[in-house]
């Protein structure tokens, strides 16, 4: 570990287990977003949003494309979900995260008040030095390489002194081909060079450094 000077953390699913549903629930608002906000009969939602996902990365984006939406309009709608019933406050993750001497920074596809409220349900907020989301970035999300160079130039983060922390393969495989070292979380995959089977198991490099 001694490596690494930063530990870059995805938000949703990563820093929480994905049993939450969280995203579920926003993904239930993005739908309920289109058919009352923009007008999209119900029937092509689904197939609307894939082809959006496909071509411009997220729902919002290809929203913002065809339908000139406010993005920060968007962002409130489907995250106006109950942060105080889907997550708790997470002592052992506190304390693992507190083991760790380097920065520590949240890089995420959704929005400022999302992740802000997120991690302080979690009781981790203080824990970060920095948040991206969504906005910092110029609404390109992971794992356009648009929104990799946009993090590193306002982070001023080094890739190859950094550890970057994911529960989509995708992502982490955008974040591989910039330069990062790479860690799964909540899966395996051998084509990374950590899997966690658990936010909680990231202690385990911990552990090895202190055997060094």
């Amino acid at each position: 570990m001694n490596e690494f000077e930063y530990l870059i953390f995805d938000l949703d699913n990563t820093l929480y287990n994905p049993k939450k549903n969280v995203l579920k629930e926003v993904d239930t608002l993005i739908n309920d977003y289109m058919i009352k906000k923009v007008g999209i009969p119900p029937n092509i939602v689904n197939e609307l949003r894939k082809e959006y996902r496909d071509n411009y990365g997220t729902t919002l984006n290809g929203l913002i494309k065809n339908y000139s939406i406010n993005p920060n309009d968007y962002l409130d709608y489907v995250h106006d979900i109950d942060y105080s019933r889907l997550i708790k406050k997470d002592e052992l993750l506190l304390k693992i995260l507190r083991e760790f001497d380097q920065k520590k920074i949240v890089y995420t596809n959704g929005s400022r008040k999302h992740a802000f409220k997120v991690l302080k349900h979690l009781g981790v907020l203080e824990e970060f030095d920095a948040i991206y989301s969504i906005e910092d970035l110029d609404y390109k999300p992971k794992p356009f390489v648009e929104s990799f160079y946009n993090f590193l130039k306002k982070s001023k983060v080094k890739p190859e002194k950094s550890l970057f922390f994911e529960d989509m393969e995708v992502n982490l495989n955008g974040a591989k081909k910039i330069g990062f070292k790479t860690a799964l979380v909540w899966k395996k995959n051998v084509n990374f060079d950590y899997n966690f089977d658990s936010i909680y198991d990231i202690i385990q490099l911990k552990l090895l450094t202190n055997k060094v």
